[in-house]
């Protein structure tokens, strides 16, 4: 196979594995974030399975683009997009939402990008997302608390 057959099947391959995940979190649990002039804080840490909910709540779009191959990381996409180089990227118009469920544990970086409120051009905001064990809940003292089984 040559070179452009092998990135065409690799696209069709990514294609269709995107199309089976779920619209909705497995564990129930979605953690808000909301796009204004002020980005919430720059890291957001979830349990493996809570979803991640972006919403656009200026009058411009915003994209959100992953820096990182994510689509083998994720157990839920609603309103994200694949691509062959990160796996998921959004673009939200005024008052659109979209959300992304990552189940495997790890730090994965991403970018929102924005029209300047000033009208002077693009600002970009980079992220990170924390992905912890659903088991594992920091105590009082930072110790681990493992639920039981």
């Amino acid at each position: 196979m040559n070179g452009y057959g092998t990135v065409l099947a690799s696209i069709v391959l990514t294609f269709a594995a995107c199309q089976s995940l779920p619209h909705f979190s497995g564990s129930g649990k979605v953690r808000d974030i909301t796009i204004t002039d002020r980005l919430p804080a720059a890291a957001v840490q979830v349990n493996g399975g809570d979803e991640i909910r972006w919403t656009n709540r200026l009058r411009t779009p915003v994209r959100i683009t992953f820096l990182d191959y994510v689509l083998d990381k994720l157990s839920c996409r609603n309103n994200f997009s694949g691509h062959f180089y990160s796996g998921a990227e959004a673009v939200l118009l005024p008052n659109e939402s979209a959300g992304l469920c990552f189940d495997k544990l790890g730090t994965i970086r991403y970018i929102v990008r924005m029209q300047s409120s000033l009208g002077n051009g693009e600002i970009a905001r980079s992220g990170l997302v924390q992905v912890e064990a659903p088991s594992e809940h920091l105590t009082r003292n930072g110790s681990i608390a493992v639920a039981p089984p």
